[in-house]
C-alpha cells in the first residue's frame, strides 16, 4: 500500500504544471522624443526640451533607458550629458559612426542622417553593437536607421536589450511598402538575435505598429516576442492628450517586450501620461509658441510584475 502511495505522490508531483520562469529582475524605459533635424522642427525648442527631459522625474530610476528620434546631435548630445550621472553607461546614436561600438553589422553605408537611437545604463554595459537596416523609403530612406544591442549585467543577471526605432508609415512610400519594410526590419532583428544572442532579451522602442492593429501578431512573431500581459495608461501616441501628436488616430506604437525563452512570468508596459513645464519658442522676441510636452510620443516603461 505505501508503495502505491508513493507512486501515485510521484505522478501527481510530474504531472503538475511547472511555475512560471520569473521575469528578468530589470525596469527598462522607452521613450521616442522627437529630435528631429533642426530645419525639419525649426519650432519644437529641442535645445530646450533635451534639458527638460534630462532633469525630468519620469526617466529616472530605471536599469536602462532607450531612446529614439535623437536625431539632431546638439539635442542628443545635451541630453546624454545630463543622463549622465544617473546612467554613466552609454552608447553613441546608431549610424553616426562606427566610433564607440565594438561592432557593426548590417548595411552600414550611413546615409545623410543617423538612425537616432542610444541606450543609456545604470549599469555596466559589457558589449555593444549596432545594426543598420537594409532598406528604408521616405524620408526613412535618407537615415540610417537600425538598432543597438547592449548586453548589461543587472543584479546579477546578464540581460541583453535592443533599442530600435523602425519603419515609419510615410505617405511618399509606395502603397504598403512601409508595413513591408517595418516587417523585414523585425525579421533582421530576429535573424541578428538568433546568430549572436543567447540568454534574456528584451526589445524596445518605437515600433511603428498599432497595439490594435492587424500588424500587430505578426509583429510578435517576426521578433518572437511575447505579448506584455498587462498594458496601463493611455496609447503611447495621443493627439486627444498630446499637443505635440498630429493627426487624430489614437494609437499605442512603443513597446519594451520579452523576447521568448526571457521568462514567462507577468510583464507590463506602461505608458506614462506625463508633462513638461511649458516651455516658450521665440523669433525676434515674439513668442511664436508654448507647449508642456516633452516630445509628441509618450515613453512607455516595461518591467516584472
Amino acid at each position: 500500500m505505501r508503495r502505491w502511495t508513493l507512486l501515485l505522490t510521484a505522478v501527481a508531483l510530474l504531472s503538475a504544471p511547472l511555475p512560471a520562469a520569473a521575469a528578468p529582475p530589470i525596469r527598462v524605459l522607452t521613450h521616442n522624443v522627437k529630435f528631429l533635424p533642426e530645419l525639419a522642427a525649426p519650432t519644437d525648442a529641442q535645445d530646450t526640451r533635451a534639458g527638460l527631459i534630462a532633469a525630468a522625474g519620469y526617466v529616472k530610476g530605471y536599469d536602462v533607458v532607450v531612446l529614439n528620434e535623437v536625431f539632431d546631435n546638439p539635442a542628443s548630445e545635451k541630453l546624454l550629458h545630463g543622463l549622465r550621472a544617473e546612467y554613466p553607461y552609454q552608447t553613441p546614436v546608431v549610424g553616426r559612426g562606427d566610433s564607440g561600438w565594438d561592432g557593426t553589422y548590417g548595411d552600414p553605408q550611413f546615409d545623410l542622417e543617423d538612425g537616432g537611437v542610444a541606450i543609456v545604463s545604470k549599469f555596466p554595459i559589457t558589449a555593444r553593437n549596432q545594426y543598420i537596416f537594409s532598406n528604408g523609403c521616405g524620408a526613412d530612406g535618407f537615415s540610417s536607421k537600425g538598432f543597438a544591442h547592449v548586453r548589461v549585467a543587472v543584479r546579477g543577471v546578464t540581460v541583453n536589450v535592443v533599442g530600435t526605432h523602425v519603419q515609419a508609415d510615410d505617405s511618399t512610400c509606395p502603397a504598403g511598402r512601409a508595413r513591408e519594410l517595418r516587417a523585414e526590419q523585425f525579421r533582421e532583428i530576429d535573424s541578428y538575435l538568433d546568430q549572436r544572442v543567447t540568454g534574456t532579451t528584451i526589445i524596445a522602442g518605437d515600433l511603428n505598429v498599432h497595439r490594435d492593429g492587424p500588424e500587430y501578431s505578426g509583429m510578435l512573431a517576426d521578433l518572437d516576442a511575447i505579448a506584455p500581459t498587462s498594458y496601463s495608461g493611455p496609447p503611447s501616441w495621443s493627439p486627444s492628450r498630446n499637443s505635440m501628436a498630429g493627426g487624430s488616430a489614437e494609437e499605442h506604437l512603443d513597446y519594451v517586450l520579452l523576447r521568448r525563452g526571457s521568462g514567462s512570468a507577468a510583464w507590463r508596459n506602461e505608458t506614462l501620461l506625463v508633462k513638461s513645464p511649458e516651455w516658450q519658442v521665440k523669433v525676434l522676441g515674439v513668442v511664436v509658441r508654448r507647449d508642456d510636452e516633452y516630445s509628441d510620443h509618450f515613453p512607455v516603461a516595461g518591467s516584472a510584475g
